[in-house]
């Protein structure tokens, strides 16, 4: 038990590290695709370093009584297994996404983090919020300003699957864009 005590206090000062480093960075347009995060997930066509980056949150105190819809046209993205990194089939998913929100300039949007439910609540709130700001960010890379992307985090909370399989856990993995309406529209 204080084995296990010790290694979560150790795995949450890293999370904070981790969190603190990329927060002190300043977000710049990517003008050159440069390397993915993570070998594991990445694709060598899929050349884009975003997880470094950091981009000024968003006046989100407007967009916190936004109503969260699924609509057809926003694309969910799937993880692998203890990942952020974005594959190269996500970023052709988000880049979808982007194309319709640069269509629909008056829509914003909410990106839903999701985990498989291995692992710790807390390390899975981190993982979730991880993946769902670097989809916010390769929305910026896309051209779509921070001011209509506000992210959250579900960690494990809102599985698809409930199974204790592979399969089921990659439904898991996931990172939702939805579109967000106000409360009288939401009705």
């Amino acid at each position: 038990m204080t084995r296990n005590l010790i290694l979560n206090t150790a795995l949450s000062a890293a999370v904070s590290l981790f969190c603190a480093a990329c927060a002190s960075q300043k977000a710049k347009p990517a003008s050159a695709p440069q390397a993915v995060k993570s070998a594991a997930d990445a694709v060598p066509a899929a050349d884009i370093k975003i997880a470094s980056m950091t981009i000024s949150g968003p006046d989100v105190s407007a967009l916190r009584n936004y109503v969260a819809h699924d609509t057809p046209e926003l694309k969910t993205v799937q993880f692998g297994f203890d990942s952020d990194a974005l594959t190269a089939a996500a970023m052709d998913t988000l880049a979808g996404n982007a194309k319709w929100l640069k269509e629909h300039k008056e829509t914003a949007v909410q990106v839903a983090g999701n985990c498989d439910q291995r692992g710790t609540i807390e390390y899975n709130i981190a993982l979730g919020q991880r993946r769902a700001e670097v989809v916010k960010k390769y929305y910026y890379y896309m051209g779509i300003v921070p001011e209509r992307v506000i992210t959250i985090s579900y960690g494990k909370e809102k599985p698809l699957c409930r199974n204790t399989s592979e399969t089921c856990w990659m439904k898991n993995r996931r990172a939702e864009t939805l579109k967000l309406l106000p409360p009288a529209q939401a009705e």
